[in-house]
């Protein structure tokens, strides 16, 4: 007998995209400031998803991280939903930033599926299965698992 399991980080992206918001910071008060809102929660796959797309990036604190592409910097921390909010600068356009959400969301699905699949093939032995197949079509893993009948 066997289990097939279809993972696709881009369906996941897509919705998370949808859902990311702009603000414009206040006026007057400064650097005007873009505040993008997305649905990404586990900061250490925000840091990877971050490095994944060729950023320089410091975790100052559980809550905080920092990035920089170049020379141009941003900085994400939670929101009271326990989500992450990215923070632009003057340097960064609407349109860039939300560029850069976008594709950070599908970076973050990507390593979401990466820790998804690290955790399939840690557990399975336990659960009395074992990966008989494993395929990689274009973002999507196909993972075959067989049931052992020990």
């Amino acid at each position: 007998m066997s289990l097939e399991i279809l993972l696709i980080p881009l369906a996941m992206a897509a919705v998370g995209a949808a859902k990311a918001a702009i603000d414009d910071g206040p006026r007057g008060l400064g650097p005007r400031e873009l505040t993008v809102r997305s649905r990404l929660s586990d900061g250490s796959l925000v840091a990877g998803a971050l490095a994944d797309l060729d950023a320089t990036v410091s975790v100052t604190s559980p809550d905080e991280i920092r990035a920089s592409f170049d020379a141009r910097a941003l900085s994400l921390d939670r929101n009271d939903e326990g989500l992450w909010v990215a923070r632009f600068d003057e340097t960064w356009t609407e349109e860039e930033a939300l560029g850069l959400v976008t594709d950070l969301d599908a970076a973050y699905g990507v390593c979401v599926q990466r820790e998804v699949v690290r955790k399939i093939r840690e557990r399975a032995p336990a659960a009395g299965l074992s990966i008989a197949e494993e395929s990689v079509d274009d973002d999507a893993v196909t993972l075959v698992l067989d049931v052992r009948s020990d």
